[in-house]
């Protein structure tokens, strides 16, 4: 009977000191620990964007290369979901901040024009770096940072 009541009273009481302990202390003390993991991390994911302005001459409401697969599929555009292109995008990003005008990002950018646009004769094209925070975009569905980059333009040679 003791032992019962020892346990009924001292378990349920460590519990709540635990508790106590782990959420009352300033930093975490060994083997107490607050149930918040990775708080004071800061996530911050960064993606680059191609937004399409014009197609053919004709204008349009900016088009997302990634979102709008569909619709761009539709129009002539040939959009791989793969690795490569978004290491393609990603290498187009970082050309385009660094130095715009080298061989390096010509040929980058020929790369992307030949893997995206593949059957369409001209179009207008902003590429964006867009930084976030996974868990406030998915809640809120914000952006911390648009960043343009560059404002291309592609005419395919006959």
């Amino acid at each position: 009977m003791r032992a019962y009541r020892l346990r009924t009273l001292l378990l349920p009481t460590l519990g709540v000191a635990y508790v106590l302990i782990a959420q009352t202390a300033p930093q975490e003390i060994f083997p107490f620990f607050k149930w918040n993991l990775f708080s004071s991390v800061p996530v911050t994911a960064q993606r680059v964007h191609v937004k399409i302005h014009q197609i053919d001459g004709e204008e349009l409401s900016p088009f997302d290369l990634v979102k709008d697969r569909a619709t761009l599929r539709q129009r002539g555009f040939s959009v791989p979901y793969s690795m490569y292109s978004v290491r393609t995008l990603n290498m187009l990003g970082a050309c385009l901040e660094r130095s715009p005008a080298s061989h390096w990002c010509r040929n980058i950018r020929a790369d992307f024009e030949r893997t995206f646009l593949t059957k369409v004769r001209s179009t207008s094209y902003r590429v964006i770096r867009l930084r976030y925070d996974p868990l406030e975009l998915l809640r809120h569905g914000k952006y911390r940072e648009r960043i343009k980059l560059a404002s291309l333009h592609f005419e395919r040679q006959p």
